[in-house]
């Protein structure tokens, strides 16, 4: 169960600041953004576990491949062009 606190410590404390961030630059049109942010949330997941279901894994080895699956992700932030694209992003 302790991946599964790690993951739902992490969804809470990035989701919802993700999400103002990205609703940020739709402000006259905000309902529409929210909608169209779920939409690809909720079919991008969808998409991610129909295709690693069939890998055949037990459910804590799909549960690490996806938590693996931001591992590009965040080496790509800790990288000095990534720590330059979020310093520009913050300003």
């Amino acid at each position: 169960m302790v991946p599964v606190i790690m993951s739902s410590f992490g969804f809470a404390w990035v989701l919802g600041s993700a999400a103002g961030k990205a609703l940020e630059p739709f402000g006259q049109r905000a309902g529409t953004a929210a909608a169209l942010l779920g939409v690809f949330q909720m079919s991008g997941a969808g998409v991610l576990v129909s295709i690693t279901q069939r890998a055949g894994l037990s459910e804590a080895h799909l549960l690490m491949f996806h938590m693996l699956l931001l591992a590009p992700g965040l080496l790509f932030l800790w990288s000095a062009k990534g720590k330059r694209w979020h310093a520009a992003e913050s300003q």
